[in-house]
């Protein structure tokens, strides 16, 4: 199911938006001055199908309505004088479903859910400072008692992984006690937008974030009699940047995807295992200068033209950054998920810039995904104006 359109009113109490997306080309591109909402309108929609509320109730807005080429369409309107929402299905025929009222907790409330509820996840802490982050594991041994158990520790930064996460049991509702506030959903949101299966899909790149140092986060586990929550956790940071961290997962995706067609003895399947590895060669390659992305035996190097190996460390920000967009768009978005790309301009010169739609391009036909771009950039547009949705009436001088 693809999202068709998209409309907003009320943003900020000034803006009324309407989108209709270019099914037929799949890149859209909002254009306009700072401070018509933009990227806001973005992380809205993201947002509404990672079940982030906090973050739709924490924005000024009337009504955000989002179309699908089903002829269904989703609605959240927020309830006056609060930062409460309504959530209306229409499935397109005479029959209007009941709203949904999502649960909107502050981190308060939040952690005495998840400590009534989900003992196996705790709070963390840096000295006195609380950190709404949280570790879990699914398997759990339930004699830990004796050692110590260190497990990984996930960093929210916005709570929308959590929210996905914790509404995703929303599938098997017998996970849930009649006292946990989540537990009322209606039926059509647990078929069409709860869970793994889950029939829209967003993804949302801030592409000002793609590149950075990584931190890998433990927390130390002491189960107690009573509950079982980290008593200290420490911080262990990496040197390793996100291109290196990218490699690696580079190779291992590489060697999943020819094991995968080797164990079906499946010519063509390896064929098409292939043509995304060759397709972001070939667009790489076609960006860079004075180097060459090379890959052999499972690995990618870049080779000067002097013909010495480059270290990745030595890639500036901006190739880091469009090999782990094209990477990224290759590899890890399924077909008809809306892609959202903030400011993909960042750290692209004007010639990157120029053909970037025209890189997209070549990724969609392969990939089967949309595309909703906010730039500032005429080069980024560059001759495709027509795929171009005008918000704010006015412009910049």
């Amino acid at each position: 199911m693809r999202i068709t359109k998209i409309s907003v009113k009320g943003l900020f109490g000034m803006f009324d938006h309407e989108i209709e997306l270019k099914l037929e080309s799949r890149i859209t591109i909002i254009y306009g001055p700072n401070g018509v909402g933009k990227t806001v309108l973005t992380e809205m929609v993201h947002g509404l199908f990672q079940h982030n509320y906090e973050l739709l109730g924490a924005t000024p807005f009337q009504h955000l309505r989002v179309d699908f080429d089903s002829g269904e369409s989703i609605t959240v309107a927020r309830l006056e004088a609060t930062n409460r929402l309504s959530i209306q299905y229409d499935d397109g025929t005479a029959e209007i479903d009941l709203p949904f009222q999502p649960v909107i907790l502050d981190e308060d409330g939040l952690i005495e859910v998840v400590k009534a509820h989900f003992p196996e996840i705790g709070v963390v802490y840096k000295g006195g400072e609380r950190l709404f982050m949280f570790g879990y594991e699914d398997d759990l041994d339930s004699d830990m008692y004796a050692d110590q158990i260190s497990l990984d520790v996930l960093p929210l930064l916005d709570r929308t992984d959590f929210f996905g996460w914790l509404y995703g049991f929303s599938e098997e509702p017998s996970y849930w006690s009649e006292s946990l506030p989540f537990a009322e959903m209606p039926d059509w949101f647990r078929q069409n937008f709860g869970g793994a299966n889950k029939r829209i899909h967003t993804d949302i790149i801030r592409t000002q974030r793609l590149i950075g140092d990584d931190e890998i986060l433990i927390s130390p586990l002491i189960p107690t009699p009573d509950e079982r929550l980290p008593v200290d956790a420490y911080f262990i940071p990496t040197p390793e940047r996100r291109v290196s961290k990218f490699a690696k997962e580079f190779r291992d995706s590489l060697l999943r995807a020819l094991q995968s067609a080797a164990d079906l003895e499946d010519l063509q399947a390896l064929v098409e295992i292939e043509r995304p590895f060759k397709l972001f060669q070939d667009i790489v390659n076609g960006r860079l200068l004075f180097k060459s992305l090379k890959i052999e035996d499972y690995e990618f190097t870049f080779v000067a033209d002097s013909g010495d190996e480059v270290s990745l460390s030595y890639l500036s920000s901006g190739e880091q950054q469009l090999l782990i967009l094209y990477y990224h768009l290759l590899f890890e978005i399924q077909p008809d998920t809306l892609v959202m790309i903030d400011e993909p301009e960042l750290s692209m010169n004007v010639v990157w810039q120029r053909n970037f739609l025209k890189d997209l391009q070549r990724i969609i036909e392969l990939r089967k995904f949309d595309v909703l771009i906010a730039t500032h950039s005429p080069q980024i547009i560059h001759d495709k104006w027509d795929w171009v949705v005008h918000l704010g009436e006015k412009v910049d001088d």
